[in-house]
């Protein structure tokens, strides 16, 4: 159960008014494109009125909770797992190389919105922007050239590229690559695989029902989240945007 406050209505009529107590879904859909609903997720707003409360993107973590019934209800267990979704990391190539980063809620995440400018449908970074990112994941040239030629080769570098998306909670991917693959029936670390874009420019994660895989055309899911929270994720992504040089506006 949430409420909405007076204060989050930018359209708050010049009389008195209560906040008013609604159920809302904790996982919630968004059936549009990154840049078409990132704002309206984040924030809940649409034309200026307050019609939702503040979300997060979906981490990779939830979403291996949400599959594995660690989170949610029966009903999101089935949607979770039947649906392609994009998650809240983050795929970066080199700009000048074959490398590539991963990265959990990157700034620039924070930053989507309806008029960003996208070349080949990615956003383009710049060499800056890609120094100046966390490290998160590296796959190095080597990886990217095997992984692309085979998706499901290299299960050690797949294994704990797994890893790092259930966030360090090594009981997590362990538990969800061995669900992943029961449902699947497949050959053991013949899940799962990696299927690397070819295209420069940021992507985010989407993971299909039995396999995982970087680009697609997967849903956005908003978490309820504390405004609060998700307010001080804009400010530290806007100033990040303001400590670097040729960051898309």
């Amino acid at each position: 159960m949430f409420f909405f406050p007076p204060f989050f209505n930018h359209m708050t009529p010049p009389y008195a008014t209560q906040p008013f107590l609604i159920s809302v879904r904790t996982y919630q859909p968004f059936r549009c494109s990154p840049l078409q609903g990132m704002q309206r997720l984040l924030t809940g707003q649409e034309h200026g009125a307050q019609i939702d409360i503040p979300r997060l993107p979906l981490s990779t973590k939830q979403l291996m909770e949400l599959q594995l019934g660690k989170a949610g209800l029966s009903d999101d267990h089935t949607y979770f797992r039947d649906t392609s979704l994009l998650t809240s990391t983050v795929l970066l190539p080199n700009p000048s190389g074959i490398d590539l980063k991963v990265v959990h809620a990157h700034p620039l995440l924070y930053l989507l919105h309806p008029e960003t400018k996208l070349v080949n449908g990615h956003l383009l970074i710049t060499q800056e922007q890609y120094d100046a990112s966390p490290d998160g994941f590296v796959l190095t040239a080597a990886d990217v050239q095997e992984l692309t030629h085979n998706p499901y080769a290299l299960p050690t570098r797949r294994r704990a590229f797994w890893e790092f998306e259930a966030e360090g909670d090594l009981p997590l991917a362990k538990a969800y690559e061995t669900y992943v693959n029961d449902v699947g029936k497949q050959i053991p670390m013949l899940v799962l695989g990696l299927y690397l874009p070819t295209t420069k420019g940021m992507q985010l994660l989407c993971v299909g029902c039995l396999d995982g895989y970087f680009g697609g055309n997967g849903s956005l899911v908003g978490v309820a989240a504390k405004a609060h929270v998700v307010a001080q994720k804009i400010a530290n992504a806007q100033q990040w945007q303001q400590s670097l040089e040729n960051l898309v506006a």
